[in-house]
């Protein structure tokens, strides 16, 4: 792969999806620096999954749409764009104190295509999901999740990564769904995921409406 190439990765305790829009915080003097020449050369930066020190395999590319606030210390808010999946390869330490690494691409296994009806299964529970968690509270752990994927006209990426992007994964099942080359797996990730989470939501639902009529079922007789 000796055409791969390097780029600079920044290792987090979140997974970004492609497709999906995150806002970040850029802090560190080797990020500032990181993003600093994504800009001047204008390319990604790859958002890389870590936990307890060692960072995922699977990554996923991170294109700046915006700078939203720059602050006169060099900090920054971005936004950016989930895109293309990689496989890192030979990671090291970049000269500004950031890691960089081989981007390999990572693509689907074409025979691992959707399955019919599994996404009509997941369509059918991810507006069951999405109508049921209007007007609840995000929880904490799942906050990243309250981020909006882009929703383009012609979609180049598989229906899966959108619902996994609104339905509220935990990060070890999000780099689940980035590492798999299977449609079909992911459906039924979160399927599964969706099946064990609505009736969550449907309790949750019920306790705040008796919170709402303080503890009282009203009905037509007396």
């Amino acid at each position: 792969m000796t055409n791969a190439p390097r780029r600079p990765l920044f290792p987090l305790e979140l997974v970004l999806l492609p497709r999906e829009r995150i806002p970040l915080h850029i802090f560190e003097l080797r990020y500032q620096a990181m993003v600093r020449r994504c800009g001047e050369e204008k390319i990604p930066f790859g958002v890389i999954s870590m936990r307890e020190g060692q960072i995922a395999e699977v990554g996923c590319a991170a294109h700046i749409e915006q700078v939203l606030r720059r602050f006169d210390d060099g900090r920054s808010h971005i936004l950016v764009r989930g895109g293309e999946r990689f496989r890192t390869q030979a990671p090291s330490e970049h000269a500004d104190g950031y890691l960089e690494a081989t981007w390999v691409p990572f693509e689907d296994d074409e025979a691992e295509a959707s399955d019919p009806d599994a996404r009509e299964t997941l369509e059918r529970l991810h507006q069951e999901f999405a109508k049921l968690r209007e007007g609840l509270p995000i929880e904490e752990e799942q906050s990243l999740s309250a981020s909006e994927p882009i929703e383009d006209a012609e979609p180049v990426e598989p229906y899966s990564f959108l619902v996994a992007a609104r339905c509220g994964l935990g990060v070890e099942r999000r780099q689940a769904v980035l590492a798999s080359r299977s449609e079909r797996e992911r459906e039924e990730i979160l399927i599964e995921h969706l099946v064990r989470e609505i009736p969550k939501l449907k309790k949750r639902r019920a306790d705040m409406q008796k919170v709402r009529t303080n503890g009282h079922v009203h009905g037509s007789g007396s």
